[in-house]
């Protein structure tokens, strides 16, 4: 298969490092991720309240965070961090919407759904990193 992302000197041999990595993180956080979102879901967190969790769960794990990249592409990782807390923030909400309107995810989907918000906002930081 070939990488999602190219960069120029043959940065894309990271990739399995960087994915595996974001594997392991989320692996490390799924069941406190999926606790927010479930109080959220039940009323005990509004959408103000459930960002600043996602904060508070992300400074807890800042380190394993930083350990997604490789240091060759350590830039910003500050950046990395909010781009998780608003992926995870906006896949939230949106999941709390379709369970409004139609019904209740099953406990898989809910996985699947934290762990794409995950992996995606470690892409578009990549992407930006690339550009």
């Amino acid at each position: 298969m070939a990488p999602i992302i190219k960069w120029a000197g043959g940065k894309e041999k990271e990739l399995p490092y960087i994915l595996q990595n974001a594997t392991e993180f989320f692996a490390s956080i799924h069941k406190e991720l999926e606790l927010i979102y479930l109080e959220y879901r039940c009323g005990k967190y509004c959408e103000g309240d459930i960002k600043k969790e996602i904060g508070s769960l992300c400074d807890k794990f800042h380190s394993k965070i930083l350990a997604i990249l490789p240091q060759t592409l350590g830039k910003n990782k500050k950046k990395l961090i909010a781009e998780i807390i608003s992926s995870l923030y906006s896949k939230m909400r949106r999941m709390k919407r379709i369970e409004a309107s139609k019904n209740i995810l099953p406990d898989k989907d809910i996985f699947d759904n934290l762990e794409t918000a995950v992996k995606g906002a470690i892409y578009t930081h990549l992407r930006m990193l690339y550009n």
